[in-house]
């Protein structure tokens, strides 16, 4: 979720990076990211004969595909595109957008990820089944996963509230459980 996960050390919470998304590029302008981009994926890519090949391939590469995928999606219209590649469309009416608000993008995620209903109710992973009897199990497990210092997203403890985004971490840990397949996987010994 963030560079370094949800953990500052002193010199970036002394800098006011406490709450800084990616506090590694924090100084660093748009060319300066995209170059890196570009150099992981070519360090990445098969090496040899393919030295034409590879200059096709660079930090732009990581929004063609999806925007070329949802352009051909019988359910996807601009707005999704937009929404999900963060390109503007037109200066008319995009000031009027939401561009803060996640739920706008949902809808090409699903597509891209093949869903046939990309514009049915999305429900988050929780971790409700688990019990209230399993609490501390959970805050357990969530402290070995995740490595966290942020206030916003701190656990309750019996001093504090929990801090207003901790929900987005058991919200990953769900997700993460969903998903991981060795989590997931029936043993059989």
């Amino acid at each position: 979720m963030c560079d370094d996960g949800l953990f500052r050390d002193e010199r970036e919470i002394r800098l006011g990076l406490m709450n800084s998304l990616f506090p590694g590029l924090f100084n660093h302008n748009e060319k300066y990211t995209a170059g890196l981009i570009t150099k992981t994926i070519k360090e990445n890519l098969p090496q040899g004969d393919c030295s034409e090949w590879l200059k096709f391939w660079s930090s732009r590469s990581i929004r063609r595909g999806p925007i070329n995928k949802l352009a051909m999606h019988s359910d996807a219209n601009i707005f999704m595109v937009s929404s999900r590649s963060g390109h503007k469309i037109q200066q008319g009416f995009f000031p009027y957008l939401d561009r803060k608000n996640p739920v706008r993008g949902l809808p090409a995620a699903l597509a891209l990820h093949d869903h046939k209903h990309v514009k049915g109710e999305v429900i988050l992973p929780n971790l409700t089944a688990v019990g209230s009897l399993n609490q501390q199990k959970v805050r357990a497990l969530l402290k070995r996963v995740f490595a966290v210092n942020i206030p916003a997203f701190m656990p309750a403890t019996e001093h504090n509230e929990a801090g207003r985004l901790f929900v987005v971490l058991e919200i990953c840990l769900a997700s993460l459980i969903r998903h991981y397949n060795d989590l997931t996987k029936v043993k059989r010994c």
